[in-house]
């Protein structure tokens, strides 16, 4: 599509599911500083890759060591046309 950016990659916050012990634990929600970056999902913390800025608050404060710090893409939000 003409309106999309291609996309972009960047170091976030990437959380192993296999490891995560969300169960009376997401330090990992409480470290970030950024609102809306990673938040408490259904089943565990949801990164949100728009927000994250790749800190590694999150992963510092996991005791599990389930959140890595990792290049992707990143979504890019679509080119606005008038």
């Amino acid at each position: 599509m003409a309106n999309e950016k291609p996309p972009k990659r960047g170091y976030r916050a990437v959380v192993d599911d296999k490891v995560c012990k969300p169960y009376n634990c997401l330090k990992c929600v409480e470290a970030c500083k950024f609102l809306e970056a990673i938040s408490q999902g259904e089943n565990g913390p949801v990164v949100n890759l728009g927000e994250c800025c790749g800190c590694g608050e999150c992963a510092e404060e996991c005791p599990n060591k389930a959140i890595k710090i990792l290049l992707v893409e990143v979504p890019q939000p679509p080119r606005l046309t008038w």
